[in-house]
C-alpha cells in the first residue's frame, strides 16, 4: 500500500468526520491515469471498503475491467478515486459548497501524484464538481458517462466510454 495515499485517506477521514474508502492496495501515486468516479455508492466499494476497479464485484467495476483489458491499461498505470470521496454522501443533496469542498480535496490528492498525465471523469455529478477544480498542472481531462448500469443507458454511452479509455491510453503513448 502506498503510504502517501494512505496518509491522505486518513487525513480526509478526520477532516470529513466520515468513513473514507481505502485506495486499491496496488494503487500508487506514480500512476499515469486518474480514474475519477462519482462516489463510493452503495455497491462494491461499500462491501470491500475500497475504491477499486480491479477487485470490487459490481457492474461498474466489471465494465471498467473490460475497458482496461481492451486498452491494455495496467494496475500500475491507474489510480481510482471518487470526486465525492467519503461514504454516506447524500448525492441527491449536493450543494455548491460540497462541490467546492471536494474539488479542493481532489486538488490536494493530485498534488501528491506527480505522474498523472490524464484524468477521466466518469458521470455527470463528478463532472459538475470538476467545474470547481483548479487544474494548475493543465492535465488533460476526459469526460465519460458513468460506467454503472444506469449510466450506460444514455445515448451512445458505450461508444463514449470506449472513446474515453482509448483517448487516455493514447495520451500515455505520446
Amino acid at each position: 500500500m502506498d503510504e502517501v495515499l494512505e496518509s491522505y485517506r486518513k487525513s480526509l477521514e478526520r477532516e470529513c468526520k466520515n468513513k473514507v474508502p481505502f485506495f486499491d492496495p496496488k494503487s500508487n501515486r506514480n500512476a499515469k491515469i486518474f480514474a475519477l468516479l462519482q462516489d463510493p455508492g452503495k455497491s462494491g466499494a461499500v462491501i470491500s471498503e475500497t475504491c477499486s476497479i480491479w477487485s470490487n464485484n459490481d457492474p461498474t467495476a466489471e465494465r471498467q475491467r473490460v475497458m482496461l483489458k481492451k486498452y491494455k491499461v495496467t494496475e500500475e498505470e491507474l489510480l481510482c478515486w471518487n470526486f465525492f470521496g467519503c461514504f454516506n454522501v447524500e448525492i441527491n443533496k449536493i450543494k455548491k459548497a460540497d462541490k467546492i469542498f471536494w474539488s479542493k480535496r481532489l486538488e490536494n490528492l493530485i498534488k501528491l501524484c506527480p505522474s498523472i498525465k490524464v484524468i477521466i471523469v466518469f458521470g455527470k455529478l463528478a463532472w459538475d464538481g470538476m467545474y470547481y477544480f483548479n487544474n494548475i498542472r493543465k492535465i488533460p481531462i476526459i469526460s465519460s458517462p458513468h460506467p454503472s448500469r444506469r449510466g450506460m443507458t444514455q445515448i451512445n454511452a458505450e461508444d463514449k466510454l470506449n472513446f474515453a479509455w482509448k483517448s487516455a491510453k493514447q495520451i500515455l503513448d505520446i
